[in-house]
């Protein structure tokens, strides 16, 4: 099952090109997609296409980027993987 993070709901992130975004605002809309998203219904939806919401705090969610970066990063390097 994929998870969906609902941690990406975080100012730097989500609202990377409108910074006029308050960050208590931020936290709040992330906190209520994140309720919203734990409801039984939801769940079972989300369950039924392969996902699981995942609400995550801005900083988890940033250290998953970029530990996926990372292993990503090698796994293109070991296969010697060029654009084409």
């Amino acid at each position: 099952m994929s998870p969906i993070f609902i941690g990406a709901l975080d100012r730097s992130q989500f609202f990377s090109d409108n910074q006029r975004v308050k960050a208590p605002i931020a936290k709040r809309l992330r906190d209520e997609v994140a309720k919203a998203v734990a409801a039984p219904d939801v769940v079972a939806q989300l369950d039924s296409q392969g996902m699981a919401p995942l609400a995550t705090a801005p900083e988890e969610w940033a250290a998953y980027l970029k530990a996926e970066l990372a292993r990503y990063t090698q796994i293109i390097r070991d296969a010697n993987i060029k654009p084409e």
